[in-house]
């Protein structure tokens, strides 16, 4: 099977830094860190079997191209797959309204 291209969306790495600057200002600099080196392991479970997640059931569609991966049980990652791309669309606060998701991943 040929390697799906692997892309990071504009809306997630304003999402990303928005939660990154808030782990850095009120946990510090290490913890941010260990947040983002996370955050890249992720990207290579995502990367090696994107269709093991499960459908992300914000954004339902025929062919289930959204997916999410819970990210330390408070974050979801979530991605879209096509048959030749990943597309990293959005880090999420569980927390947060989940009817959110629509208006931030555009």
């Amino acid at each position: 099977m040929q390697k799906r291209k692997f892309e990071i969306k504009p809306s997630f790495i304003k999402s990303f830094k928005q939660a990154y600057d808030w782990y850095l200002e009120n946990f510090g600099e290490t913890y941010a860190k260990k947040f983002l080196t996370q955050i890249d392991e992720s990207f290579g479970e995502i990367e090696d079997e994107p269709l093991a997640f499960s459908e992300c059931p914000e954004l339902p569609t025929k062919h289930k191209y959204y997916r999410y991966f819970v990210h330390l049980k408070n974050h979801k990652i979530i991605f879209k797959v096509t048959a030749n791309t990943i597309s990293i669309l959005l880090i999420f606060h569980c927390k947060r309204n989940p009817v959110l998701i629509k208006k931030m991943i555009k």
